[in-house]
């Protein structure tokens, strides 16, 4: 034969009170607690996928900008190794890449007004820019390298 054990009110354990339907020794959640503690169980789940969702396309968009860079760089590498003239040009990549390199005049100086070992005649100084643009989850994106470069005047 078993025997049962009552526990008074004041010795249930982490202070856990039976409400005015249970009877001695019965406990449960009423459907409104077990509601409330689904939503908040629910708003966490779809918290955390979020952020990680977010984090997904932040590493992708960020390793698109590395490479653009360093095809905006490239671009620029090569117009170093050319003489430079006045230019607007622009052409399409592989990736859905599009690039863009205009170079204009900003002025023309005597080699007497710069410290350089540029022999005799004009030197011009010339803005570059190399602009590297794609299209990521509908958005239009672009990074763009700007720089300026003396050549003498041929």
């Amino acid at each position: 034969m078993r025997s049962r054990v009552r526990v008074a009110p004041a010795e249930r354990p982490f202070g856990i009170k039976c409400r005015l339907s249970c009877r001695d020794g019965e406990r449960g959640f009423l459907l409104i607690e077990v509601l409330i503690a689904s939503l908040i169980a629910v708003a966490a789940i779809t918290a955390i996928l979020h952020a990680a969702t977010g984090g997904i396309v932040s590493s992708r968009v960020a390793g698109r900008v590395d490479e653009a860079v360093a095809r905006a760089n490239s671009h620029l590498a090569t117009l170093s190794a050319l003489p430079l003239v006045e230019s607007d040009r622009q052409g399409d990549e592989s990736a859905g890449y599009h690039w863009h390199v205009r170079v204009v005049s900003a002025g023309t100086v005597h080699p007497s007004n710069v410290l350089t070992a540029t022999p005799a005649g004009a030197i011009t100084l010339y803005r570059i820019s190399v602009s590297i643009s794609w299209t990521e989850s509908g958005h239009r994106r672009a990074v763009q390298l700007d720089s300026a470069r003396l050549s003498s005047a041929a």
